[in-house]
């Protein structure tokens, strides 16, 4: 679609599915019909992302860009530890949770699609006619070809994997492993979420600094190495410690990779960041099942070895096969 079409108008088909998926979900009469409408996120964030990012590209100057990717990130990890989970809870607790799609998820779906149609400048129109199947092919051969382009596709997807360890199962292994309360499950992903938030905002700022290269390098191996640390080590403080330098790391390689990926083919660049989302998720739903599979068969040091070195090995691509083409 980003090959026949400009971003903005995918970004506002993308929301516009949120809302329809909010209004069906609030409303749906069984599982059945609710599970088809809950579907539609999976489609509006498919879209919204790498929209939104392209839209970075087209709008902002090169040295402008990676600050702007600091800021998506940081703005949305505060938001959702302060305002949606608190509300969201407080809502399905007093109304239930078709109250919290109606009252929550539908105003802020309306709210981002006047604002995205307001204050998003308006994308210049594709010219020409319809691209043909071979048109849509050569897209993708000339993304897929070039083997910075598909190195910072794969990472994405290694990386994804790896930080699995912490996103999806880092919190049991502190209540399973050293006996940690349930209770304390939202203080933990507190203080993972705001000490992320820190990590994105000083990504934009080492990338000034140190470059995009550098920074995807150092992110993906300080995330690997503490994913490996954290599964692995005895006391719970040590491993509370890397578990939060895992954290940091990884939101230190989110901003720094967009903008690394981004510059890879700047004429491409929905088809570009389409396929880095695609392989994100891939690399979230094989990261899970790995990890759940390690996990039954040998346990958390296991579990954290083996993805953690996934992420390391993520820092060894990125250092000898990416290339910055805004440093070449």
């Amino acid at each position: 679609l980003s090959i026949r079409f400009r971003p903005k108008p995918l970004l506002l088909v993308g929301g516009s599915l949120f809302m329809v998926s909010a209004l069906g979900c609030s409303f749906a009469p069984s599982y059945s019909v609710m599970l088809v409408f809950f579907s539609l996120t999976g489609f509006g964030s498919a879209m919204v992302g790498p929209m939104s990012q392209a839209l970075v590209g087209e709008h902002l100057d090169v040295d402008e860009r990676p600050r702007a990717f600091s800021y998506m990130f940081v703005t949305f990890t505060l938001v959702s530890a302060l305002v949606a989970s608190p509300v969201l809870n407080w809502l399905a607790v007093k109304g239930g949770w078709r109250l919290a799609y109606l009252a929550y998820v539908l105003p802020f779906a309306v709210l981002g699609l006047v604002a995205a149609y307001l204050w998003i400048p308006a994308s210049r129109p594709k010219s020409g006619e319809a691209p043909g199947l071979g048109e849509y092919l050569a897209a993708f051969r000339e993304i897929l070809s070039d083997r910075s382009s598909l190195t910072c596709i794969l990472c994405s997807m290694l990386v994804a994997a790896a930080f699995t360890s912490l996103s999806i199962y880092g919190v049991s292994a502190f209540i399973e492993r050293f006996g940690v309360p349930s209770a304390w499950r939202g203080n933990i992903w507190s203080i993972l979420t705001f000490v992320g938030a820190i990590g994105s905002f000083l990504s934009s700022r080492l990338v000034a600094r140190f470059g995009r290269k550098p920074v995807c390098f150092a992110g993906a191996l300080t995330m690997g190495v503490c994913a490996v640390g954290f599964s692995t080590v005895n006391g719970v403080w040590l491993s509370l410690g890397l578990a939060v330098l895992c954290g940091f790391g990884q939101m230190i390689w989110s901003p720094a990779s967009l903008s690394l990926t981004l510059e890879q083919n700047l004429r491409l660049r929905g088809s570009m960041m389409s396929l880095n989302e695609a392989a994100r998720s891939l690399g979230v739903a094989l990261g899970s099942g790995l990890g759940g599979y390690l996990l039954l068969e040998s346990g958390y040091s296991a579990l954290g070895l083996v993805l953690g070195s996934i992420g390391v090995a993520a820092a060894a691509i990125h250092l000898r096969f990416t290339v910055d083409p805004t440093r070449a």
